[in-house]
This record gives C-alpha cells, structure tokens and sequence, in this order.
C-alpha cells in the first residue's frame, strides 16, 4: 500500500469516529429534548385542567359574552394608551 492510501485510510477512520462521537451526542440530545416535550406536555394538560376547573367555579359568568370573538383572532387598533 502506498503511503497516500495509507493517510486516506486514516483519514476516513478519523471521519468515522467523529461521525459517531456526533451520533452519539444527537442521540443524547434527542432523548433530551424528548424528556423535555413530555414534561412540557404535561405541564399543558395541568393548565388545561386547571383552566376548565377555574370556568367551572365561575359557572356562567364569562368575560366575553358568548359569540364575541376574542381579540386574537381579528385586526386590532392599537391605541396610544396600548403603548405604555
């Protein structure tokens, strides 16, 4: 074997290596985030349940009157006071 095939060789074998040093830390991080969006999922379903039991309590009584879009889902004019 000649010496440039030699030094490709090497080459290629450090580019594994690195290549799996690099799977290795995705694969760390994946389970990572994937831990992460389970508990951010159950901190939603606790927000969740709390809200419905908080609309309960308040039985009937709602701050927009049923029908009345909520102001996210239509154009809104700020005004000078919006701005403070």
């Amino acid at each position: 074997m000649e010496s440039r095939d030699i030094d490709k060789l090497e080459e290629c074998q450090k580019t594994v290596e690195q290549l799996e040093q690099q799977k290795e830390q995705l694969e760390e991080e994946n389970g990572h985030l994937r831990q992460a969006a389970g508990a951010f999922g159950q901190l939603a379903e606790r927000l969740s349940t709390e809200l419905r039991e908080q609309r309960r309590k308040l039985g009937g009584n709602r701050l927009v009157p049923p029908g009345t879009r909520d102001r996210r889902s239509r154009g809104v004019v700020r005004t000078s006071d919006d701005e403070r």
